[in-house]
């Protein structure tokens, strides 16, 4: 980040530059091509990096973190942190959050704010090639890829900011299943609000004996038991 705003490049033109990588094309220069070459290339490191090994404590496989492009990054303003690569509603990589994995402050880092995103406007884990008749809303990345891995497709969550009307506007009903903590009720209840004032159907999820679905799942937990699987699916062709 630093060598990028000192000589006006863009973080892969610094990266490949500190890096020694040659750049073939100038297609990266295209702002939706950078982010896709930066995850092509990081993506390499995950295999038996620190990363892969996080997230197998967390009951991630290897096929489970190739399928959403996770990554390690080693150096660069990501350092030693797991990457959750963030696509836009027409599943174009845009954006990247970055979650400690050792328990650094502060817990989560983003790539800073590009031309092509607005992460205010952004779901993580919403595919725009199925429509859900409910999704369920959680906090975190973690939570998303760990119901989706059980065949909840229909987990989604906000990237970066409390949820708010420009991404709630893209469901229909929501079953709202936030983390079980002290902060639990004031995000709740400003969720509800909004649903109510855009005409959003929900309903309100706790989980006993566990502080999110992530932990509820690995404890063995039938989540079922409290959120069933959406069964009206709708591929958009």
């Amino acid at each position: 980040a630093f060598i990028a705003d000192k000589e006006k490049l863009s973080s892969y033109e610094a990266y490949s530059s500190i890096n020694h990588i040659i750049l073939e094309d100038e297609k990266w220069k295209d702002p939706y091509k950078e982010i896709q070459a930066q995850v092509n290339i990081f993506k390499s490191k995950f295999k038996w990096s620190p990363a892969e090994a996080y997230m197998e404590s967390r009951w991630i496989d290897a096929i489970t973190a190739q399928h959403y492009s996770l990554w390690y990054a080693d150096s660069w303003f990501f350092a030693n942190r797991v990457i959750f690569p963030i696509k836009n509603m027409y599943g174009q990589f845009v954006w990247m959050t970055a979650r400690t994995l050792q328990n650094e402050d502060p817990k989560y880092k983003n790539s800073r704010a590009t031309g092509i995103f607005s992460k205010k406007r952004l779901l993580y884990g919403y595919d725009p090639e199925f429509k859900y008749e409910s999704y369920i809303l959680v906090e975190g990345q973690m939570d998303v890829i760990k119901l989706q891995s059980i065949w909840y497709g229909n987990a989604v969550c906000s990237s970066g900011t409390a949820i708010n009307r420009d991404q709630l506007i893209k469901l229909w009903h929501v079953h709202i299943l936030f983390d079980q903590d002290e902060a639990w009720e004031k995000a709740t209840k400003r969720t509800v609000e909004l649903c109510e004032e855009i005409g959003i159907t929900y309903s309100i999820v706790t989980l006993n004996g566990a502080k999110d679905p992530d932990e509820f799942i690995s404890n063995g937990w039938d989540i079922f038991s409290v959120v069933p699987y959406e069964i009206n699916v709708e591929r958009i062709e």
